[in-house]
């Protein structure tokens, strides 16, 4: 499904640039057009302009520029229909019903379907954390133990997933999952002799959201001290590309944005543990902290090209430093790179 060509080009044509860009950008008008320093490069005088008339932006410093929908796209990192859907809202214009497209429709609908099968994965575990059970309780302790507070727990919506190779199956089949949608949702692992059983079993479950905050992949650390693999991360689906997701960014991109003297900080894997404690959670197989509101984390990954596109830019008020640099922690510990690098050893 797309939305009517006839009805973009009316929401492009009634939306009011100026003000959609004023939610991201302070911008100055001079003239006929306004102006502000670029939100996708650092630089020190304005070279960024929205044009009200030609109802398009454009910067001459890295000549980034096109419509609302473009600038939208640039800055929140999302697609053309989601980006089409912030304008509408914005500009109080409401959506049409979409128009057939079948080969999207068949992808977004199975996309959906495991995200619905992700989203009732985590409340089971989310539940199982909560319950009286005696490994419920251990693992209550052991996150105790490393500084967890109820806060980080409820902000992160950690889970606990049993110890057993059937219980979340069983309980999704219940909720009417079918086989083939457990098997491509990457939360069971295939029998070469038929059937299936679950793939997390006796582990503390972080929850991978998108940058909308839709569940889309999970990690599972284990509780046992000599237990392999320390951590076991979902499979690619439908649903979830590994290069394409930073973990924590549904909770951090606006302070990302806003914040002045920290920089982008960004995962990359490493199995060292480091202690972690309140406003803080272990991104998926690091063992390193995802400080609240400041950092987001590769999910088991080096950096690529791809983590870059998902990172939002730093707003005008977030200080050249936030613009131009991105914090790594690896095995030698925090480093400082340039924002413009793509790719680490």
């Amino acid at each position: 499904m797309r939305f009517p060509q006839t009805f973009i080009d009316d929401l492009r044509r009634q939306a009011d640039i100026v003000r959609i860009v004023q939610d991201y950008v302070t911008l100055k008008k001079t003239g006929a057009n306004w102006v502000a320093p670029c939100p996708f490069h650092k630089e020190t005088k304005p070279s960024f302009s929205v044009s009200p008339a030609k109802e398009m932006f454009f910067c001459f410093g890295c000549h980034k520029g096109g419509s609302v929908f473009t600038f939208v796209m640039e800055i929140e990192r999302v697609t053309f229909p989601e980006a089409i859907k912030i304008v509408a809202e914005k500009s109080g214009v409401p959506l049409p019903k979409m128009v057939d497209d079948s080969r999207f429709e068949a992808r977004q609908r199975e996309s959906d379907q495991l995200i619905e099968l992700n989203q009732w994965a985590l409340q089971w575990w989310r539940d199982q954390l909560e319950s009286k059970s005696q490994p419920a309780r251990g693992v209550r302790e052991y996150l105790q133990d490393r500084g967890i507070t109820e806060e980080t727990i409820k902000t992160f919506r950690l889970g606990f997933a049993p110890d057993s190779w059937e219980a979340l199956s069983t309980h999704l089949r219940q909720k009417g999952a079918t086989q083939e949608q457990l098997e491509k949702s990457g939360l069971v692992v295939k029998k070469d002799e038929g059937g299936s059983y679950d793939r997390f079993r006796g582990r503390l479950i972080f929850p991978v959201f998108d940058a909308q905050g839709k569940p889309i992949a999970f990690g599972g650390r284990t509780l046992e001290p000599e237990g392999e693999p320390k951590y076991l991360n979902s499979p690619e689906t439908p649903a979830y590309t590994k290069g394409r997701h930073l973990y924590g960014l549904n909770l951090t991109r606006d302070e990302i944005r806003r914040n002045a003297s920290n920089g982008i900080g960004a995962v990359k894997s490493d199995p060292s543990a480091t202690p972690i404690s309140d406003k803080t959670c272990e991104a998926p197989n690091t063992g390193y902290p995802c400080v609240f509101g400041r950092h987001c984390g590769a999910c088991g990954a080096d950096l690529v090209d791809q983590h870059f596109a998902a990172r939002p830019e730093p707003g005008p008020d977030a200080g050249p430093r936030a613009r131009s640099t991105v914090q790594i922690f690896g095995k030698d510990g925090p480093r400082s790179i340039p924002a413009s690098a793509r790719r680490f050893a």
